[in-house]
């Protein structure tokens, strides 16, 4: 029996993430395209666990993992992380994954 090495390829430097006034953008460096991202996307579930912290939790790294998973599409993962103003602050964030649909250009959830 044999097995067949799988290799993934995680671009992390053709989209960066910026924010503006309605959520957050996807530039792409190699096409120029901004890929709009609407806040509610990227915005944890209601919950009294993250009430407090959400705007912290909605401050994303600008660095994005890009990795090919066919028919055009590109899966996204954002990465967010904040430590806290206080010498007993936690780090806190959350990652969140969505996909881009290079061929339509547009964003899925």
């Amino acid at each position: 029996m044999s097995f067949q090495m799988l290799h993934s390829y995680f671009d992390t430097l053709s989209f960066r993430l910026h924010s503006n006034e309605t959520g957050f953008y996807l530039r792409s460096y190699g096409t120029g395209f901004d890929y709009q991202i609407p806040k509610a996307m990227l915005t944890p579930p209601a919950s009294a666990e993250y009430e407090m912290d959400l705007s912290d939790l909605m401050q994303f790294a600008p660095c994005v993992n890009a990795v090919p998973i066919g028919a055009g599409l590109l899966g996204i993962q954002l990465s967010s992380y904040f430590i806290g103003r206080n010498s007993m602050a936690l780090g806190q964030g959350m990652d969140v994954f969505i996909t881009l649909d290079t061929v339509r250009k547009t964003v899925l959830p």
